[in-house]
């Protein structure tokens, strides 16, 4: 249909979007570690966990995607 999305072109969408909430979290733990406020610590640490969870958790969850995917059309291919 005309003006549909294409899954290729959501998947797209959502890497930038991804790669820029990555790039935001960099940014924001720089900020962070030259930062002297008293609850910047905690933020630092906070931000570094992030840096690190949510690129291995956005890996993770294409990862279930792509067998839970591969399942369905096995199962689909089967009938």
């Amino acid at each position: 249909p005309k003006g549909a999305f294409s899954m290729k072109s959501i998947k797209r969408i959502l890497a930038v979007i991804a790669l820029t909430l990555i790039a935001a979290m960099y940014v924001v733990t720089l900020i962070l570690a030259f930062s002297r406020s008293e609850a910047a610590g905690r933020w630092f640490i906070a931000s570094l966990a992030c840096t690190f969870l949510f690129p291995a958790l956005l890996y993770i969850y294409l990862w279930i995607y792509k067998v839970v995917t591969r399942d369905h059309e096995k199962k689909s291919d089967d009938k």
